[in-house]
């Protein structure tokens, strides 16, 4: 669940009926849905980059890569930014949109994620950090500061513009928890919220 950028709706992934899962809106009470992109399916994530675009994670099918698709509220229209991407897309504050790339396996080699950044303007993107070695997922979240924080293999690393390359923050092990699978930062930074097991 979303706020949109009008600060009036929410905007959901929702599971329909019949499987489909498609971009809806809603009044902040949950009243008077409305289909936002009637022709984009199966989305699985999203995320508004200004009043009318956005970065969907747009599920693979038949052997075929989940795709970064920029979309435009306005018109339904979408065009494709990269293939092959983690479900992790999030507003970078200050601009952008980030993404997990996971290029396709070459002869057994181990596969190299990196966060990634995205123009939803001119759809050009370019790396920002290589993920820990070994990493085959991973979850971002953005602090309003531009710290970016990942959770890789049950742990938590830090990066920030300037940075070589991620360094650990925390170890959820420390506080009695595994497998974090999901972040969310507070919008003034001063919580974070995950998703783990005890």
């Amino acid at each position: 669940m979303t706020v949109t950028p009008d600060g009036r709706h929410i905007s959901v992934i929702r599971v329909e009926s019949d499987g489909t899962q498609r971009l809806w809106q809603f009044t902040l009470d949950g009243r008077e849905p409305t289909l936002v992109l009637p022709d984009i399916k199966p989305i699985g994530y999203h995320v508004w980059a200004d009043a009318s675009v956005l970065a969907l994670f747009v599920l693979g099918d038949e052997g075929r890569p989940a795709t970064l698709q920029v979309a435009d509220s306005k018109t339904g229209q979408s065009s494709m930014a990269a293939t092959g991407i983690g479900r992790s897309i999030q507003r970078i504050p200050g601009g952008g949109i980030s993404f997990v790339s996971r290029p396709p396996a070459k002869d057994g080699e181990p596969v190299t994620l990196t966060v990634t950044e995205l123009d939803p303007v001119t759809r050009k993107t370019r790396a920002l950090v290589t993920l820990p070695p070994g990493a085959t997922d991973a979850d971002t979240a953005w602090a309003p500061d531009g710290l970016l924080l990942v959770s890789v293999k049950g742990q938590i690393f830090q990066w920030r513009r300037g940075d070589k390359e991620m360094t650990l923050a925390v170890d959820p092990a420390s506080m009695g928890l595994k497998g974090v699978t999901r972040l969310a930062i507070s919008p003034k930074g001063e919580w974070i919220a995950l998703v783990a097991q005890p």
